[in-house]
Parts: structure tokens; C-alpha cells; sequence
């Protein structure tokens, strides 16, 4: 008789090492994270920015106060927001710096390229390399923003969700007294290449389908109804949701979980 074999296979160990000021970052309070077209990593923390070098980090020279927001471009640069200026970075340096009157709530860039923040109650858009008024904010409190293609500005803000678009670009409103939004107390916006909006709120993931309908957790089950705080989209089609428990990753129907006590250094 053949006896019972028990096979063994090897997979990857995840390790994980945590960062912090001791390491060359300029905080241990890391606020962003992005990655530039050359595959660096840059991080922004309460005391300005810095990229990864030889297992540790690189202060980049330049840049004063809280880096809240990092947005790749297309080109490989990176932008960094700090309070009213948006920095550009190129190989690992501040190359020049866009100053508006008004602290920076938000930055985005749309499906063609075009990027946008909003500032106070003036949104304002990239062209000639420098950010000029767009369109005055008609609502007050504005804390995220995104845009689908060239047709479509999404702005968050305690009374509503907030629509630019149309040929003459007027600002709709999507009110939660007229229609079936969850919430407006948002913490960021993300659109996909569909055109739907995907809400990051302290009740949840939700989808907004650019017309009527929204989704949640009760609809799709792969979406966290915990508090999110963020949601990213890979380039291999995975959805990433940061919330106040750990980090779910969503790949189609599946997904995983990385929890706070194990593989992260905090909740936050």
C-alpha cells in the first residue's frame, strides 16, 4: 500500500518594514503616496515630500508645509499640492511651483489630460503652463473633486454633489433632498474609465453611475461599508479602498484584506 503524501508547495511571504522620520521622511504623518513614470516612489507627509532611495527616503528640497495631494502626470512628473501652490517634480526635484490666492482643497486630471483644482470658490484648469480661473465655485465647503473625459467635473461639498457639463459648462446639482444620494460627507472622488464616480465615505464605498442610479455594499457586497477614506484604481484593473480598519484590495469579484495590526503600522 502507497503511503499518504502530504505536498508542500513554497508561495511568496508578504514582510512588511515601516517607515518613519528616522528613516528620512520628513514626518511620520504620511498624508499621500504616488508613484512618477519612472516607477519612483514620492510620499507627502504635515512637513513637505520626499521620494525612496536606498531603502530609505530623500527629503526633497523646496517645498514648505503639508503635502496633502500627489498626482502622477502623464509625462512622468509628478504635481504636489501644498497649501496654495502645486509643485512640479521632476527627476526628484521641484522644477517650478503654480501659486493660486487660496489654500488648495483638491487636484484632478481628467481622460485628456487636463488638470484642474479647485481653490476657495474659483476652480481653475492648467493651460499654458499655468493654472488660470476656469469657473467660479457656486457653493461653499467644497473637500473633493474629480472629472470623467472633457465633458464632466465632479465637486463634493456638505449640500451636494455638485455637476460641471453641457456645451455652455453650467453646474448642476445633485441634492440629497431630490434624489437617492447616501451622503455628501465625502472624503475623496475617483472616476473610472466608464464614467461612473466612486464616493469614499465614513458610511462606505458607493458608485454613482453619472446619471441616477448609486450602488452600494446592499447592491454590490465587494464594497466596504466601513469608513473609506480613499479609492485608488490600478493599472491591472484592481480597486484599492483605504479605510479606518486596513486596506481591501478588489480584484473583479474577489478581494483581500491587509489589517491594521498585521501589515499596517495604524488604521489611519
Amino acid at each position: 500500500m502507497e503511503r499518504n503524501r502530504l505536498l508542500v508547495k513554497k508561495t511568496p511571504q508578504r514582510i512588511r518594514h515601516f517607515y518613519g522620520a528616522d528613516d528620512g521622511l520628513p514626518s511620520s504623518s504620511v498624508l499621500c503616496l504616488a508613484l512618477d513614470g519612472g516607477g519612483n516612489l514620492f510620499v507627502g507627509t504635515e512637513k513637505g515630500a520626499a521620494y525612496f532611495k536606498n531603502d530609505g527616503f530623500e527629503k526633497i528640497k523646496g517645498i514648505k508645509g503639508s503635502v496633502k495631494k500627489l498626482l502622477p502626470l502623464k509625462n512622468g512628473n509628478v504635481f504636489a499640492v501644498s497649501e496654495n501652490t502645486v509643485y512640479t517634480l521632476a527627476d526628484k526635484k521641484v522644477k517650478e511651483k503654480h501659486a493660486v490666492s487660496d489654500d488648495i482643497t483638491d487636484i484632478c486630471i481628467d481622460g485628456v489630460g487636463n488638470v484642474r483644482i479647485i481653490a476657495g470658490m474659483m476652480m481653475y484648469k492648467l493651460k499654458d503652463n499655468k493654472f488660470l480661473p476656469e469657473k467660479p465655485l457656486e457653493f461653499t465647503g467644497s473637500t473633493a473633486m474629480t472629472a470623467y473625459g472633457d465633458s464632466r467635473v465632479y465637486v463634493i461639498s456638505p449640500d451636494a454633489l455638485h455637476i460641471l457639463h453641457g456645451k455652455r459648462p453650467h453646474w448642476g446639482n445633485v441634492m440629497p433632498c431630490v434624489s437617492d444620494i447616501p451622503t455628501t460627507d465625502v472624503s475623496s472622488l475617483t472616476s473610472d474609465e466608464w464614467g461612473h464616480v466612486w464616493f469614499a465615505s465614513k458610511k462606505g464605498a458607493y458608485v454613482f453611475d453619472g446619471k441616477s442610479t448609486w450602488l452600494s455594499n446592499k447592491e454590490i457586497e465587494t464594497l466596504p461599508s466601513c469608513n473609506v477614506k480613499s479609492i485608488t484604481f490600478t493599472d491591472d484593473g484592481e480597486v484599492l479602498y483605504c479605510t479606518d480598519i486596513g486596506l481591501y484590495i478588489q480584484s473583479g469579484t474577489k478581494y483581500s484584506f491587509l489589517g491594521a495590526n498585521r501589515w499596517l503600522p495604524s488604521s489611519n
